[in-house]
């Protein structure tokens, strides 16, 4: 699933962004939403932070009238998700110059209020589309690598189920249909090593979203069962993301 994010503050350069994202998505027979659309980069943030290991597509304005601007939004973004891809849709394509003082790695500047802005967009889209896919090739048959004791052990990535933190201290555990690992580590660095199948469902456990049985929602009981039937708490900060993640996933 690709996300096209959308961070502009004038109405109708918002909306038409938006049907020419959704054109372009139809066009393509994209498996892509947009899940943010907005003027306020709070709302940006609070996505990514939850988001940041998907297939993300940013497209920003640079002047948003708030207390921060484009190019400080991509660097908080940056923070979060290395990998997405950044355009900025501008009218002060002047601004470009100092973009690189950020260090934020942009796609694009495209300007604004051009004939031709819809096509722009759409070259722009057509580089992280085939960039992505070449990411997909690569990363079919992707295993991570974890040390156990004094050995070295590979495990697929459609092998793991869940990983969670241990008891004991800087441990994890992770699950597979048929085993039991436990390890040194933190949860937060071993998300950076795994792949946007892969969500948080609480402050010490992500799962393999393919690996999901069923998900609970109800208000006292919050809960997913997985694959090797082992119930893992579900945190009420996540549960409406990852619903909709499990629905335009599929």
């Amino acid at each position: 699933m690709i996300n096209f994010i959308i961070c502009e503050d004038d109405n109708k350069i918002r909306s038409n962004i938006k049907d020419f994202i959704n054109e372009y998505i139809d066009m393509n027979k994209l498996e892509a939403h947009i899940p943010v659309n907005t003027i306020l980069y709070n709302e940006v943030l609070e996505y990514v932070e939850m988001n940041w290991a998907s297939k993300n597509i940013y497209i920003l304005d640079i002047d948003l009238n708030d207390s921060i601007n484009g190019l400080q939004l991509a660097r908080k973004i940056r923070e979060h998700d290395i990998n997405g891809y950044i355009i900025f849709v501008t009218g002060h394509i002047e601004l470009s110059l100092i973009a690189y003082k950020y260090r934020i790695k942009v796609l694009d500047f495209i300007v604004k209020n051009v004939d031709d802005i819809k096509s722009n967009l759409y070259e722009a889209f057509d580089v992280a589309i085939k960039e992505l896919e070449r990411y997909n090739e690569n990363t079919k048959n992707r295993k991570l690598i974890i040390k156990v004791g004094s050995n070295i052990i590979y495990i697929a990535f459609d092998d793991i189920i869940c990983i969670e933190t241990a008891p004991a201290p800087h441990k994890l555990i992770l699950y597979t249909a048929n085993t039991r690992i436990e390890f040194y580590g933190t949860l937060k660095k071993i998300c950076k090593k795994l792949d946007n199948r892969f969500y948080q469902i609480h402050r010490s456990c992500v799962i393999n979203t393919e690996s999901i049985k069923k998900i609970s929602k109800k208000e006292n009981d919050m809960h997913v069962i997985m694959e090797n039937n082992n119930k893992h708490p579900l945190s009420k900060k996540y549960v409406k993301e990852l619903t909709k993640y499990i629905l335009c996933s599929n």
